[in-house]
């Protein structure tokens, strides 16, 4: 898995997977590596209290002491997003992101994720051709989370390339150190940016995540560790 032939064509590698059963041990990968390829087999994991998160310290375990030093602040930060969580501190910010995520919170959002994908689309118009994946599909995700989050358009493309360095990292069983460092210096920039921005929400509220995010962490007295959340 992650070889270049997968790479090239991961669809025979899932429709095989999917073969197997909804929750799949796969070696390779690391220490007691499961996948989870079906709909079902979800659901029955993310249904189970009892299962617990693995916390981001796998994700560093393929580098030595020296390497794994350098990264720490990085390991540190990721521990602190919400998929690391573990009730009832997971508990405290899911009511939380429930409450700024609201379906009519996002429908208020609506035009604005519309005019962003059009954005794109009249870009590639005006290139003749595009990549689907690296000109759209990659981009736009990331866009529509930087203007959920309030942040100027200005900053869209720090905001994407932030987030493409990160998925690198995170979204593989395994990296170079060089990914790594890329995806540490990512992760530690959009957090002072992110704190820049939850410290003039908190001055001057908008109709935005962030802000509704620090006004209910302010009444449910969850400790504001939005900063790393966020991530």
């Amino acid at each position: 898995m992650f070889t270049p032939d997968f790479v090239q064509d991961p669809y025979r590698f899932y429709a095989d997977l999917r073969t197997r059963g909804d929750i799949v041990f796969l070696g390779g990968l690391g220490k007691d590596t499961w996948l989870v390829p079906t709909y079902e087999g979800v659901a029955t994991v993310l249904d189970d209290a009892s299962v617990p998160s693995s916390g981001p310290g796998a994700l560093f375990e393929q580098f030595g002491l020296e390497d794994r030093t350098r990264l720490q602040d990085f390991q540190e930060l990721l521990g602190c997003a919400l998929p690391f969580l573990e009730p009832p501190e997971h508990t405290g910010w899911r009511r939380v992101m429930l409450k700024a995520f609201a379906r009519q919170h996002v429908d208020a959002m609506r035009a604005s994720i519309v005019g962003l994908a059009d954005r794109l689309l009249d870009q590639a118009a005006e290139w003749g051709e595009f990549d689907f994946i690296a000109d759209y599909a990659n981009l736009l995700p990331a866009q529509v989370a930087a203007t959920l989050l309030g942040v100027e358009l200005a900053d869209h493309v720090r905001f994407t390339v932030w987030a493409r360095d990160i998925a690198a990292f995170v979204g593989r069983p395994t990296s170079s150190i060089a990914t790594a460092e890329r995806a540490q210096a990512a992760a530690l920039a959009l957090h002072e940016h992110l704190k820049e921005i939850i410290l003039e929400r908190r001055r001057n509220p908008r109709q935005d995540a962030v802000s509704l995010m620090v006004a209910e962490a302010a009444a449910s007295a969850v400790p504001l560790r939005l900063l790393s959340l966020l991530l």
